[in-house]
């Protein structure tokens, strides 16, 4: 069985490699220090994870790969040097968004570990973006910017 951790004021069960993960993240942060404002080699650092992630995501899927959106403080230009990169993958069709993160976990804890940063991905169908109407999402979508635009 795992262990227990507390990360990001979160407890989560540790299995195999994801404790190195953690500690290693935790090392970054400490580096990088509390509410630090971005500079423009984190955002280099950003915009060359989501390009990798992107052409990951095309290798992975073909022609059925997600859009990559970006929202939250990196669209609105409020980030941090704690902020984590909030990403939607819009999907053409159904998703299931448990499943999705499971398959892509070894690509995205790669791209956290070798830029030093915190991929946040949200998989969600088009059909449920476009026509939700809770407040999440119209805020989503107010926010939702192509990730080459960072």
């Amino acid at each position: 069985m795992g262990s227990w951790y507390l990360f990001e004021n979160c407890k989560v069960s540790v299995f195999g490699n994801l404790r190195n993960h953690a500690i290693r993240y935790n090392q970054i942060m400490e580096r990088k220090g509390k509410n630090g404002l971005v500079t423009d080699t984190d955002v280099s650092a950003v915009r060359a994870a989501l390009n990798e992630l992107q052409a990951a995501l095309r290798e992975h899927y073909g022609s059925q790969a997600p859009v990559l959106l970006l929202y939250g403080s990196y669209s609105r230009k409020e980030a941090t040097s704690n902020s984590d990169v909030d990403v939607v993958l819009l999907y053409p069709g159904e998703v299931k968004p448990g499943k999705e993160i499971s398959q892509l976990r070894s690509i995205l804890s790669a791209l956290n570990l070798r830029y030093q940063i915190l991929i946040s991905l949200l998989p969600v169908s088009a059909h449920q973006y476009q026509t939700s109407s809770t407040a999440f999402w119209t805020n989503v979508r107010h926010e939702a910017m192509p990730i080459d635009r960072i």
